[in-house]
């Protein structure tokens, strides 16, 4: 599925809308921005679903990620438009202890979808960034923070410097490549457009010239 996916009406629909409207005044544009403007709201409502449902989020997370640009009645060609982001979602706006389990993450801003290597924690950075992080890599030692310079106190080790991996961060992956790596889905949800947009054009119809006729 494309970053951004366009929505408009067919010649077949255009030539309807003619047919049916010419005789009331500004009915054709106002009946195709409705339906393109609705139709774009239950697109991306049942994207959004689908989305924090594959990812394991809440709604209110993945929410920004996908951006509804409406069409207007006083813009030629009237068409709108849905923008799925390509950044990856912030997971501590969650505001869970951890991130839930069998979503599909990435261990940096833009990057294939994976699962957690191993459970990731809740930290707060020195520069106040709060978010989830797991550790990966050989151990090292640390050059900064509170292991810093320090050795193993007590057992077998003890002297030895403590050795801890490196951090990194998780994030839930972007919708544009949650549907870039699931293609069947993807095909699914643009396949329930054009359904939709010729139910809300049939309604937008009816309602101009029920408004006419009043």
């Amino acid at each position: 599925m494309a970053g951004v996916i366009s929505i408009g009406i067919s010649a077949a629909q255009e030539r309807q809308l003619t047919a049916t409207l010419a005789g009331i005044r500004g009915a054709i544009p106002r009946a195709t921005a409705s339906a393109i403007n609705k139709t774009l709201g239950k697109t991306r409502t049942r994207i959004l679903k689908r989305v924090a449902t594959g990812l394991r989020l809440t709604q209110k997370v993945v929410r920004p990620s996908i951006k509804v640009i409406k069409a207007k009645s006083s813009v030629r060609p009237i068409s709108g438009k849905i923008r799925l982001l390509n950044f990856n979602i912030a997971l501590a706006k969650q505001a869970r202890s951890k991130p839930p389990a069998g979503g599909s993450y990435a261990l940096s801003k833009v990057g294939e979808p994976r699962p957690l290597p191993h459970p990731s924690f809740r930290a707060k950075l020195a520069s106040g960034h709060v978010g989830f992080f797991v550790r990966q890599g050989v151990k090292v030692k640390p050059s900064r923070g509170k292991y810093a310079n320090r050795v193993i106190k007590r057992g077998k080790r003890k002297g030895q410097p403590i050795l801890r991996q490196k951090i990194y961060e998780v994030y839930g992956t972007s919708p544009r490549k949650f549907f870039e790596t699931a293609p069947g889905i993807a095909q699914e949800e643009l396949s329930a457009i054009a359904p939709e947009l010729q139910k809300q054009f049939d309604a937008a119809i009816a309602f101009e010239i029920f408004k006419a006729a009043k």
